[in-house]
C-alpha cells in the first residue's frame, strides 16, 4: 500500500496526539491492573507506530516480537472507534474525528506488519 507524504504526515500527528493522551492519563491507574497494563500496551504499539510514520528505522530499537505484538493493540484501537462512530451521526464532529483515528492507526498498523 502506498501513502502520501502529507497523509504521513497527518498520520503522525494523530498518533501523536493519542499518545500523548495515554501518557497524560496514565498515572490515574494503579500499577498491575488491568486498564493500566493495557495502556502500557498501548503506548508501546503507539510508540512503535509513531516512530515508523516519523521515518525512524525501528528494528534496531525493538525486537521483531515487540514489532510484531504491536499491530494488536492498534487493532483494538481501530475496532473501538468504528464501534464509537456508530453511535454518532456522519457529519458530526466526533465522527470525523474518530475516521482521523481509524485512518491513521491503520496506516500505521500497514508499516507495522
Amino acid at each position: 500500500m502506498v501513502y502520501q507524504a502529507d497523509e504521513a504526515d497527518k498520520a503522525l500527528t494523530v498518533i501523536m496526539e493519542m499518545l500523548d493522551k495515554c501518557i497524560r492519563i496514565q498515572p490515574k491507574f494503579a500499577k498491575n491492573t488491568a486498564p493500566y497494563t493495557l495502556l502500557k500496551n498501548r503506548i508501546k504499539a503507539l510508540t512503535i507506530a509513531g516512530s515508523l510514520l516519523a521515518g525512524r528505522t525501528v528494528k534496531d530499537d525493538y525486537q521483531p516480537d515487540e514489532l510484531a505484538a504491536a499491530w494488536l493493540p492498534l487493532s483494538f484501537i481501530i475496532r473501538k472507534c468504528q464501534k464509537a462512530q456508530l453511535k454518532h451521526d456522519l457529519k458530526s464532529r466526533t465522527y470525523r474525528q474518530l475516521q482521523e483515528m481509524i485512518a491513521a492507526l491503520s496506516y500505521a498498523e500497514a508499516l507495522i506488519r
